[in-house]
């Protein structure tokens, strides 16, 4: 199993994705995530915010130090 006291490049994300109807009836696509290890949901009001969120995501996730990765041992996950 992984190590879960350390930094990990790896994330599970659940999205979830459905329409509602405006006042005027148009349809407008909303988006969360949530963390599949935290349970921590995120909302989004459109697909720009939900790219803009990933993209950060992504940009903290590059920014950890090699050395800090969890390292997953094959071994335990036969």
């Amino acid at each position: 199993m992984a190590n879960l006291s350390k930094p990990s490049r790896y994330r599970s994300q659940l999205l979830r994705m459905w329409v509602e109807e405006t006042a005027d009836r148009m349809p407008v696509w909303r988006f969360s995530l949530e963390d599949v290890e935290t349970g921590t949901r995120d909302g989004f009001a459109d697909l720009d915010a939900l790219i803009y969120h990933l993209l950060d995501l992504m940009e903290e996730l590059s920014t950890v130090n090699p050395e800090e990765y969890t390292k997953v041992s094959t071994s335990k996950l036969d």
